[in-house]
């Protein structure tokens, strides 16, 4: 029989006991976590098995109310669920792209969208003011959501969304800062070229290290030749690092 009056016996079996629930824990959360990672991608199944043909009809041009009215009951979380293997996974023709982008407006997404750029620009200025960081599994997931809401503007190639993504430019991740440059590289509005020029000068001069100058010139090649001109200011500089650029 163990002896559980000798100190050393009873802080073992203490130990040891602790370790046992410590693992029978762990255990316990680690299912509780696969049940709803299970119940989550049962329920985007779902989702995309119901709305899926209603989907494919809208993006090949058949834009019935019944279909809208079906679509604007679900939430704007299910209706983000549904559309992203559109925005990740799938390439689109140019026709399928027009259809998309009214579809998207139409449900409030391209507002959602926009608001999200802007909460974000927002709360970086506030964290770095104040001091108070937000929890970091929260502020990741409005990380990830403010790049996967910059990327859907960009690959909707949402023209008046292009001041929210040049103020994506400011924000503290640098590869938000990336995605904010390609979207606009592939929205290509001639009104956010010259404040890609800016950048650029801020970039050579190093006055700025954000965003990289590589990806700052991988955007600009993506614009139209008309934007030409704006760059002349930069072709007659003094400084001999901005001319060569």
């Amino acid at each position: 029989m163990v002896n559980t009056a000798d100190p050393v016996i009873f802080w073992v079996l203490m130990i040891v006991a602790y370790v046992v629930m410590g693992t029978l824990l762990l255990i316990a959360v680690a299912f509780i976590r696969r049940g709803q990672q299970a119940r989550y991608l049962r329920h985007i199944h779902t989702l995309h098995r119901q709305y899926r043909p209603v989907l494919a009809k809208i993006l090949s041009g058949v834009k019935t109310p019944a279909a809208m009215e079906a679509l604007g009951e679900l939430s704007l979380n299910n209706l983000e669920l549904l559309v992203d293997p559109l925005f990740s996974k799938r390439k689109l023709t140019a026709r399928q792209l027009v259809f998309l982008q009214s579809l998207c407006a139409d449900l409030g997404l391209i507002e959602l969208w926009q608001r999200r750029t802007v909460k974000g620009h927002l709360s970086t200025a506030l964290s770095t003011g104040s001091g108070v960081q937000a929890k970091p599994d929260r502020a990741l997931m409005r990380h990830l959501l403010r790049a996967k809401s910059i990327r859907n503007l960009g690959r909707l190639r949402h023209q008046p969304s292009w001041p929210f993504l040049v103020k994506a430019l400011d924000d503290r991740h640098s590869d938000v800062q990336l995605v904010a440059l390609r979207s606009l590289g592939a929205v290509g509005a001639p009104e956010s070229f010259p404040s890609l020029c800016e950048r650029l000068h801020a970039a050579v001069l190093g006055e700025s290290a954000s965003p990289p100058l590589p990806a700052l010139r991988a955007a600009m090649v993506d614009f139209d030749l008309a934007c030409a001109p704006s760059l002349l200011p930069s072709l007659r500089h003094t400084d001999r690092r901005l001319r060569v650029q």
